[in-house]
């Protein structure tokens, strides 16, 4: 019978080490790019991803939650992606682990059958731990203002798809400022690995794109050195040959010949592009959604 036990020595191993923990409790051998990923969201506060399309940003968010919640005590995290849809394919991974991996099951509470007490509700998904830790995805309700988000209470808040989020001024108010929940008492909040953290990640988009800001301020931070933000993007480019087993290849290949080429440079290469090449540039069609599009005669070359 597999050692379902996770020492206290452990413990303390793979805190200083998420590779490890990825490894010795989940059974992952990590790429160099994933590596690199899980250090930055493990230690740095806010951290920004604009990586492109097959790098594992999903699987990302589900290694680093899993582990803070089986290594850290009362630890609430929270994933919101654009819709409950994506956000309950990153929890998918714990139904997953749950079932193959014994370590992380031993950490599930049970519920009343004796099964996980892995919740799949219409209004939130859930996995709860026997260290009273928590792992939540609920709908973001973008539409109304995020209102449905603003009673959650997080010490670590994973945003897949940032960058496509359709109301930025509702996930500020109301989705941002759920990464409140105190530190428990048995861990010091200044510690870059026990303090709360914020993860952005989204594939790259046009620089006038309003979450672009935040990349700029993000970089901007990191220029001057503080150590609180980090800025990455990774593309299938940077993945060794070994690990293309882990991402879809062909499909990668058959998206940057359909798409154009800006797009491919934001979706696969993680670049952010300065507009499309058109006569009407992608913002100008954008804008003549709104009722105070302007009359384009000509466009400057």
């Amino acid at each position: 019978m597999a050692d379902t036990r996770i020492t206290a020595m452990m413990t303390e191993d793979c805190l200083q080490d998420p590779i490890l923990g990825a490894k010795v409790l989940l059974g992952y051998t990590i790429p160099a790019h994933l590596e690199a990923r899980i250090w930055g969201m493990w230690t740095s506060k806010f951290m920004m991803d604009n990586s492109g399309f097959g790098t594992g940003k999903s699987l990302s968010i589900a290694i680093v939650a899993a582990l803070r919640a089986m290594l850290m005590e009362d630890r609430v995290a929270g994933i919101i992606s654009k819709t409950f849809n994506q956000g309950q394919l990153i929890f998918d991974y714990f139904d997953r682990w749950a079932a193959k991996s014994p370590l992380f099951r031993s950490q599930i509470c049970d519920a009343d059958g004796g099964e996980p007490d892995i919740i799949h509700g219409n209004m939130f998904w859930q996995a709860r731990f026997k260290n009273s830790s928590k792992i939540r995805t609920i709908p973001p309700d973008f539409m109304r203002d995020a209102a449905r988000v603003a009673s959650e209470d997080w010490n670590d808040g994973y945003f897949d798809e940032f960058t496509k989020y359709p109301s930025y001024e509702a996930y500020w108010k109301n989705v941002f400022t759920r990464v409140r929940r105190p530190v428990n008492e048995k861990y010091n909040p200044n510690d870059p690995v026990f303090g709360r953290h914020f993860y952005f990640c989204g594939t790259a988009r046009y620089q006038w794109h309003p979450a672009y800001k935040t990349v700029v301020e993000f970089s901007e931070s990191v220029g001057r050195g503080d150590r609180l933000y980090e800025v990455q993007s990774w593309n299938y480019t940077h993945i060794l040959e070994k690990y293309h087993h882990l991402i879809e290849m062909d499909g990668i290949k058959l998206l940057e010949k359909s798409l154009p080429r800006d797009l491919v440079q934001q979706e696969i290469y993680g670049r952010w592009v300065r507009d499309s090449q058109g006569y009407y540039s992608y913002r100008d069609i954008m804008d003549s959604r709104t009722e105070a599009c302007p009359i384009l005669l000509a466009r400057a070359a």
